[in-house]
Protein backbone atom coordinates (compact mmCIF):
# COMPACT_ATOMS: atom_id res chain seq x y z
CA UNK A 1 0.00 0.00 0.00
CA UNK A 2 0.66 3.68 0.49
CA UNK A 3 3.45 4.52 3.29
CA UNK A 4 2.20 7.61 3.51
CA UNK A 5 -1.41 6.30 5.03
CA UNK A 6 0.54 5.27 8.34
CA UNK A 7 -1.28 2.07 8.30
CA UNK A 8 0.97 -0.97 8.73
CA UNK A 9 -0.25 -5.08 8.65
CA UNK A 10 2.18 -7.58 10.36
CA UNK A 11 1.08 -11.49 9.75
CA UNK A 12 2.46 -14.32 12.05
CA UNK A 13 4.33 -15.11 15.11
CA UNK A 14 5.90 -12.05 16.01
CA UNK A 15 6.63 -12.85 19.75
CA UNK A 16 9.85 -12.10 19.39
CA UNK A 17 9.08 -8.44 18.31
CA UNK A 18 9.55 -5.69 21.16
CA UNK A 19 8.42 -2.32 21.28
CA UNK A 20 6.42 -2.54 18.64
CA UNK A 21 4.73 1.11 17.78
CA UNK A 22 7.17 2.87 20.46
CA UNK A 23 5.85 6.56 21.24
CA UNK A 24 4.08 6.64 17.92
CA UNK A 25 1.61 9.79 17.71
CA UNK A 26 -0.64 8.81 14.53
CA UNK A 27 -1.54 5.87 12.14
CA UNK A 28 -2.40 2.24 12.55
CA UNK A 29 -0.87 -1.25 13.37
CA UNK A 30 -2.41 -4.37 13.61
CA UNK A 31 -0.55 -7.67 14.11
CA UNK A 32 -2.24 -10.77 13.15
CA UNK A 33 -0.52 -12.85 15.50
CA UNK A 34 1.06 -12.52 18.92
CA UNK A 35 3.50 -10.21 19.83
CA UNK A 36 6.50 -9.20 22.37
CA UNK A 37 6.63 -6.84 25.16
CA UNK A 38 6.36 -3.21 25.52
CA UNK A 39 4.20 -2.70 22.39
CA UNK A 40 2.99 0.58 22.72
CA UNK A 41 5.41 2.13 24.91
CA UNK A 42 5.19 5.95 25.36
CA UNK A 43 2.77 6.10 22.67
CA UNK A 44 0.93 9.35 22.08
CA UNK A 45 -1.75 8.51 19.74
CA UNK A 46 -2.89 6.22 17.00
CA UNK A 47 -4.19 3.04 17.29
CA UNK A 48 -2.52 -0.41 17.44
CA UNK A 49 -4.69 -4.06 17.15
CA UNK A 50 -3.05 -6.97 18.79
CA UNK A 51 -5.27 -10.61 17.23
CA UNK A 52 -3.31 -12.42 19.18
CA UNK A 53 -1.34 -12.49 22.49
CA UNK A 54 0.55 -9.67 24.06
CA UNK A 55 3.99 -9.85 25.95
CA UNK A 56 4.63 -7.78 29.08
CA UNK A 57 4.89 -4.30 29.50
CA UNK A 58 1.64 -3.26 26.97
CA UNK A 59 1.12 0.32 26.90
CA UNK A 60 4.05 0.93 29.36
CA UNK A 61 3.62 4.73 29.96
CA UNK A 62 1.39 5.58 27.07
CA UNK A 63 -0.19 8.80 26.93
CA UNK A 64 -2.98 8.44 24.22
CA UNK A 65 -4.41 6.24 21.75
CA UNK A 66 -5.89 3.16 21.77
CA UNK A 67 -4.51 -0.34 22.64
CA UNK A 68 -6.81 -3.24 22.31
CA UNK A 69 -5.76 -6.91 22.51
CA UNK A 70 -7.57 -9.76 21.44
CA UNK A 71 -6.05 -12.32 23.58
CA UNK A 72 -4.37 -12.41 26.71
CA UNK A 73 -1.63 -9.53 27.92
CA UNK A 74 1.45 -10.16 30.14
CA UNK A 75 2.38 -8.36 33.45
CA UNK A 76 2.66 -4.67 33.94
CA UNK A 77 0.22 -3.36 31.58
CA UNK A 78 0.15 0.07 31.62
CA UNK A 79 2.45 0.73 34.20
CA UNK A 80 5.76 2.07 34.87
CA UNK A 81 9.39 1.29 33.41
CA UNK A 82 11.52 -0.05 35.87
CA UNK A 83 13.16 3.34 37.30
CA UNK A 84 10.17 5.65 36.46
CA UNK A 85 8.35 7.19 38.55
CA UNK A 86 4.69 6.86 36.43
CA UNK A 87 2.84 4.90 34.42
CA UNK A 88 0.25 5.12 31.82
CA UNK A 89 -1.24 8.86 31.61
CA UNK A 90 -4.01 8.78 28.46
CA UNK A 91 -5.30 7.02 26.28
CA UNK A 92 -7.10 3.44 26.84
CA UNK A 93 -5.96 -0.12 26.93
CA UNK A 94 -8.94 -3.01 26.45
CA UNK A 95 -8.04 -6.08 26.45
CA UNK A 96 -10.42 -9.19 25.52
CA UNK A 97 -9.18 -12.06 27.72
CA UNK A 98 -6.47 -12.05 30.74
CA UNK A 99 -3.94 -9.69 32.12
CA UNK A 100 -0.85 -10.61 34.38
CA UNK A 101 0.23 -9.32 37.27
CA UNK A 102 0.17 -5.74 38.44
CA UNK A 103 -1.51 -4.40 35.38
CA UNK A 104 -1.71 -0.25 36.11
CA UNK A 105 0.83 -0.17 38.66
CA UNK A 106 1.64 3.47 39.08
CA UNK A 107 -0.52 4.58 36.32
CA UNK A 108 -1.73 8.45 36.60
CA UNK A 109 -4.75 8.76 34.06
CA UNK A 110 -6.45 6.95 30.82
CA UNK A 111 -8.84 3.50 31.00
CA UNK A 112 -7.81 0.00 30.77
CA UNK A 113 -10.59 -2.29 30.76
CA UNK A 114 -9.84 -6.45 30.91
CA UNK A 115 -12.47 -8.53 29.75
CA UNK A 116 -11.24 -11.47 31.62
CA UNK A 117 -9.09 -11.98 34.79
CA UNK A 118 -6.18 -10.53 36.18
CA UNK A 119 -2.98 -11.32 38.82
CA UNK A 120 -2.17 -9.92 41.95
CA UNK A 121 -1.17 -6.32 42.99
CA UNK A 122 -3.91 -4.83 40.47
CA UNK A 123 -3.64 -1.10 40.76
CA UNK A 124 -0.20 -1.06 42.38
CA UNK A 125 0.58 2.49 43.91
CA UNK A 126 -1.72 3.84 41.41
CA UNK A 127 -2.02 7.68 41.32
CA UNK A 128 -5.12 7.92 39.05
CA UNK A 129 -7.10 6.97 36.13
CA UNK A 130 -9.95 3.87 35.83
CA UNK A 131 -9.10 0.32 35.66
CA UNK A 132 -11.83 -2.30 34.88
CA UNK A 133 -12.09 -6.00 35.53
CA UNK A 134 -15.00 -8.26 34.98
CA UNK A 135 -13.48 -11.37 36.01
CA UNK A 136 -11.40 -12.35 38.68
CA UNK A 137 -8.61 -11.08 40.37
CA UNK A 138 -5.79 -12.08 42.37
CA UNK A 139 -4.07 -10.63 45.61
CA UNK A 140 -3.41 -7.20 46.63
CA UNK A 141 -6.37 -5.10 44.97
CA UNK A 142 -5.10 -1.42 45.00
CA UNK A 143 -2.04 -1.86 47.20
CA UNK A 144 -0.79 1.48 47.96
CA UNK A 145 -3.33 3.19 45.48
CA UNK A 146 -3.07 7.07 46.24
CA UNK A 147 -6.48 8.38 44.09
CA UNK A 148 -8.14 6.48 40.80
CA UNK A 149 -10.98 4.01 40.10
CA UNK A 150 -10.52 0.14 40.22
CA UNK A 151 -13.66 -1.79 39.65
CA UNK A 152 -13.38 -5.47 40.03
CA UNK A 153 -17.03 -7.44 39.06
CA UNK A 154 -16.36 -11.05 38.68
CA UNK A 155 -16.79 -14.03 41.11
CA UNK A 156 -15.72 -14.25 43.90
CA UNK A 157 -15.19 -10.86 45.23
CA UNK A 158 -11.65 -10.33 45.85
CA UNK A 159 -10.39 -10.53 49.94
CA UNK A 160 -9.33 -6.71 50.52
CA UNK A 161 -6.93 -5.34 52.45
CA UNK A 162 -7.30 -4.18 55.79
CA UNK A 163 -6.57 -0.33 54.69
CA UNK A 164 -9.87 -0.03 52.70
CA UNK A 165 -12.92 0.76 54.26
CA UNK A 166 -16.68 0.89 52.93
CA UNK A 167 -17.82 3.69 51.81
CA UNK A 168 -21.17 3.62 49.90
CA UNK A 169 -23.87 0.66 48.22
CA UNK A 170 -25.87 1.53 45.33
CA UNK A 171 -25.76 2.71 41.88
CA UNK A 172 -23.24 4.99 40.45
CA UNK A 173 -24.14 7.35 37.48
CA UNK A 174 -20.56 7.32 35.93
CA UNK A 175 -20.27 4.24 35.48
CA UNK A 176 -23.00 4.61 32.44
CA UNK A 177 -20.76 7.32 31.21
CA UNK A 178 -18.10 4.14 31.07
CA UNK A 179 -20.43 1.98 29.83
CA UNK A 180 -21.54 3.98 26.66
CA UNK A 181 -17.57 4.57 26.00
CA UNK A 182 -16.66 0.82 25.95
CA UNK A 183 -19.79 -0.13 23.77
CA UNK A 184 -18.21 2.18 21.10
CA UNK A 185 -15.50 -0.43 21.07
CA UNK A 186 -17.89 -3.51 21.09
CA UNK A 187 -15.66 -4.64 24.07
CA UNK A 188 -17.19 -7.29 26.10
CA UNK A 189 -20.79 -6.46 25.75
CA UNK A 190 -22.32 -9.52 27.58
CA UNK A 191 -20.73 -7.80 30.41
CA UNK A 192 -21.40 -4.48 30.51
CA UNK A 193 -24.98 -5.40 32.38
CA UNK A 194 -22.61 -5.80 35.24
CA UNK A 195 -22.26 -1.68 35.68
CA UNK A 196 -25.32 -1.01 35.92
CA UNK A 197 -25.90 -3.06 38.67
CA UNK A 198 -25.44 -2.17 42.69
CA UNK A 199 -21.48 -1.79 43.40
CA UNK A 200 -19.96 -1.64 46.68
CA UNK A 201 -17.43 0.99 46.71
CA UNK A 202 -14.87 0.97 49.37
CA UNK A 203 -12.17 4.18 49.77
CA UNK A 204 -8.46 3.26 50.18
CA UNK A 205 -5.81 2.98 50.72
CA UNK A 206 -5.66 4.39 54.14
CA UNK A 207 -1.95 4.29 54.61
CA UNK A 208 -1.75 6.87 51.26
CA UNK A 209 -4.11 9.17 50.74
CA UNK A 210 -7.45 7.08 51.45
CA UNK A 211 -8.84 8.59 48.19
CA UNK A 212 -9.06 5.83 46.09
CA UNK A 213 -12.49 4.01 44.62
CA UNK A 214 -12.43 0.20 45.15
CA UNK A 215 -15.62 -0.77 43.15
CA UNK A 216 -17.21 -4.59 43.78
CA UNK A 217 -20.50 -6.04 42.77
Amino acid sequence: GDPADQQWLLEGDCRQVHGLGSEIDAGSIVVDGPVGRRTGFAMRGGRIEVRGHAGDWLGAEMRGGTIRVRGNAGSRVGAAMPGAKRGMAGGMILIDSDGGDEVGAQRRRGLIAVACSVGANLGFRMLAGTILVFGRSGANVGMGMRRGTIGVFGSPRPTLLPTFKSGYRGPLPVLRMLEAQLACESFAPEQLSRLATTVELFHGDLLQLGRGELLLA
